[in-house]
């Protein structure tokens, strides 16, 4: 053996260098891959919450039309509504009956819920009157947000003799009485594109 070859002398500082960088390198690679799997997992939790909220605006907009009723609204200082109307704003409200929830007393009969699209805070909210002959104003709950995320909502009215018409071809000096025989909602939004529900009425 020659002198001073040692076998077992160890790593050069050089091959420590090497090694040190290839260490850094895999701990980097790493590093990305468990920030991608942090972003992929946020993006699901995010869009789980969408979904959910989402069914849950249809599913509740889905049993207030199930169940209206032809049955008109009066409220203090203001002239007497139909059983269903559309605004401008655009806003839904329907006289409703066999329901219960927040703001509706516990074995209520006949009550008024308006939903209505906030353009500026792109979102759907809905309010509820727990009377159709409320005593004061005072008797509306707050709007409570339903959806976040709304970038348009469109209403449409079926019925026999006019066919669909959409909530803007509606003519405001006609008081209908009763319930037309289908409706449909359109909910634009921002996650899921334009999202359609019909139901009929009767």
């Amino acid at each position: 053996m020659r002198r001073g070859h040692h076998p077992d002398a160890g790593l050069t500082l050089i091959e420590l260098i090497v090694a040190m960088a290839l260490f850094a390198l895999v701990a980097a690679m790493g590093l990305q891959v468990l920030n991608g799997m942090l972003r992929a997992r946020d993006r699901l939790v995010t869009r789980s919450d969408d979904t959910s909220a989402l069914s849950l605006t249809l599913a509740l907009l889905r049993q207030d039309l199930q169940a209206a009723v032809p049955m008109g609204f009066s409220a203090p200082g203001v002239p007497p509504a139909p059983p269903l109307t559309t605004t401008p704003g655009p806003r839904l409200a329907l006289s409703l009956a066999g329901q219960s929830g927040p703001g509706i007393p516990e074995h209520a009969g006949f009550h008024r819920v308006i939903w209505r699209y906030d353009r500026a805070a792109r979102q759907l909210t809905r309010q509820i009157w727990p009377s159709l002959s409320p005593a004061t104003a005072s008797q509306l709950q707050p709007a409570i947000p339903v959806l976040t995320g709304v970038q348009g909502l469109e209403i449409r009215l079926f019925r026999p003799d006019q066919g669909w018409l959409d909530w803007r071809d509606l003519p405001v000096d006609v008081i209908r009485t009763d319930l037309p025989a289908a409706i449909e909602v359109t909910l634009d939004t921002a996650v899921f594109g334009r999202v359609r529900l019909v139901e009929t009425l009767w």
